[in-house]
């Protein structure tokens, strides 16, 4: 994943000002997606960032395998971090409307500090 967007940054190189890494889409015309699994989530979202005139936007792709691998490239080239996400989960309504609340189906790790373990 760190060659694809890095790659993909390199080839938008004239654009001037941030580039926004699309993981998700939760809401497409005015459907909401939530209640669709990621995997299905990203297939539309692949597609709208395909079709997009937009050079900001990239798809992020998503690793199925090789999350470990992952995970310590992220350590070498001193990133943030990673989420993961399961590729079937879907979003709950909590009660609070479009808010999610933190559940097994999404896992943040930040990578300095565990990195910084070794």
């Amino acid at each position: 994943m760190i060659m694809i967007t890095t790659r993909a940054a390199r080839n938008r190189r004239f654009i001037h000002g941030p580039l926004y890494y699309a993981f998700d889409l939760l809401w497409l015309n005015g459907d909401d997606l939530r209640s669709l699994p990621l995997i299905e989530r990203k297939r539309h979202l692949h597609e709208l960032v395909r079709g997009s005139r937009c050079h900001a936007i990239i798809y992020a792709q998503h690793i199925e395998d090789q999350g470990i691998g992952l995970f310590e490239e992220i350590c070498a080239l001193d990133l943030e971090g990673i989420v993961a996400k399961r590729k079937r989960g879907v979003y709950k309504n909590n009660g609070l409307g479009c808010k999610k609340s933190r559940t097994r189906s999404i896992l943040k790790r930040k990578a300095g500090t565990i990195c910084s373990r070794e």
